[in-house]
């Protein structure tokens, strides 16, 4: 008789139901963790990888941002698997993921990671500046190129460890990267003696441009 019981349609879905319970509910402590983890890297992120060796410092954005769109896309596997046994608990997982790629709080978590990481490490950069002016560094070959920086250095061109320079009338225009990952491919801080808000860079081919202080512009081509 308890086996008859256990195989009504009535059991089936009260164990179809479960067993959604569960997998929604795993989904969603796996979506709730990722995002406790990688939260701090959201607005740190280079402060927390400056210093890392720089396969570290390439791979690890890199790694985050593979594992946070194979989440989405279990997410979204868990919606359509479950929303017919448990609806809320099958949503919920997806648009908190939605939600964490979207909106993050307290404020842009991307550009706080970018002005921290100016901010911390600005006296750092204008030692670089000096020592290019300079023609300090091994393999600096005026008037433009690339220079692979000492380790004292390393950590103000993330995550390639090199900065590129011109020199013009006025000086040296030096650009250090901060590249977070594989999306991010040429971006990054130019420093020029003649910029100000009314004299931004003059290329065409920059995507984005932003004033971040007197002589720095904030560069994504």
């Amino acid at each position: 008789m308890a086996d008859a019981t256990a195989d009504t349609p009535a059991a089936r879905r009260a164990k179809r139901k479960f067993l959604a319970r569960r997998r929604c509910l795993r989904a969603l402590r796996r979506t709730l963790a990722f995002i406790v983890v990688v939260t701090p890297f959201c607005y740190f992120g280079f402060l927390l990888c400056c210093h890392m060796p720089p396969e570290w410092q390439r791979g690890l954005p890199n790694l985050i941002l593979l594992y946070e769109w194979w989440m989405f896309s279990r997410n979204v596997f868990t919606l359509l698997r479950n929303i017919w046994f448990t609806p809320l608990l099958a949503v919920l997982p997806l648009l908190v993921n939605v939600v964490f790629i979207v909106a993050y709080p307290p404020g842009q978590a991307w550009k706080i990671r970018r002005d921290t990481y100016f901010n911390q490490f600005l006296p750092d950069r204008l030692a670089v500046i000096k020592h290019i002016e300079n023609g300090d560094f091994p393999g600096f070959a005026p008037p433009e190129g690339y220079v692979a920086l000492p380790e004292a250095y390393a950590h103000t061109s993330i995550a390639r460890g090199c900065v590129s320079y011109t020199r013009g009338d006025n000086g040296y225009t030096v650009f250090f990267y901060t590249s977070w990952n594989v999306l991010e491919t040429y971006q990054g801080f130019e420093f020029d003696k003649k910029y100000n808000k009314d004299a931004p860079p003059s290329g065409e081919k920059s995507k984005y441009v932003e004033f971040i202080a007197p002589r720095w512009y904030y560069i994504e081509y």
